[in-house]
């Protein structure tokens, strides 16, 4: 959904048209739900992995979910954010306006 989202998006840039409020929504929820899965997928491969995820050099699992965590932590994934979506979607004013592609 990601990569069709975006395709949306970049067509009609070259367009020269900008979204509108409700497909800037979409295609950041989009971009959110696939950080957010990303990090869900590595910690259940860590967790499965057990103590080997953290003290085996065959493993680069510990650095791979300190990565996730970080980029999950990133303007374009965090949660927060979500709020401002939400309340875009449901028709309330935003406090702030919702100011992700």
């Amino acid at each position: 959904y990601v990569n069709d989202s975006l395709e949306a998006l970049w067509t009609k840039l070259e367009s020269g048209n900008f979204p509108n409020e409700e497909e800037r929504v979409a295609i950041f929820l989009a971009r959110v739900n696939a950080f957010h899965s990303s990090r869900k997928a590595v910690q259940l491969m860590y967790d499965t992995m057990g103590g080997s995820s953290v003290y085996t050099r065959k493993s680069s699992l510990d650095c791979r979910l300190r990565d996730i965590n970080t980029a999950c932590q990133h303007v374009l994934a965090q949660r927060r954010a979500q709020h401002a979506a939400a309340e875009l979607m449901l028709g309330v004013a935003a406090e702030k306006p919702f100011p992700f592609l």
